[in-house]
């Protein structure tokens, strides 16, 4: 079941940054976000050792950089989609235009993925 919260409200913004760490033999990586003017604690904790291992898990690290990277891609994935949107074909007279399908498709995966990121509480 996707989080929600109150309409209006977003995520802590980015940057965000993973850093390794460890506290009482458990390892993990945690995601702290930096904002203008205050520093948040730590977001999101992501397992880097799996229990009886003696090294941390590429998995688990590059996990950490993903998560810490969200608020960026979706920045970017944001302006893709204002990008393809403006190279749809224009309207013809009959108001119909026509449709490049991938270019559809790849609007509507693109906005899957925002909702997704978002919840239903910011769909417009």
């Amino acid at each position: 079941m996707p989080l929600t919260g109150p309409q209006g409200y977003t995520h802590t913004p980015g940057p965000w940054q993973a850093e390794r760490t460890s506290f009482r033999d458990k390892h993990y990586a945690a995601i702290h976000g930096i904002a203008e003017k205050r520093t948040w604690g730590e977001l999101a904790t992501v397992a880097v050792r799996l229990s009886g291992e003696k090294r941390d898990s590429i998995e688990g690290l590059l996990n950490a950089q993903l998560i810490a990277a969200a608020p960026d891609l979706l920045a970017a994935l944001k302006h893709c989609i204002e990008q393809l949107s403006a190279k749809r074909a224009p309207r013809r007279k009959n108001g119909k235009r026509k449709l490049d399908f991938d270019l559809e498709l790849a609007i509507a995966e693109a906005g899957k993925a925002i909702f997704k990121a978002e919840g239903a509480t910011n769909a417009g």
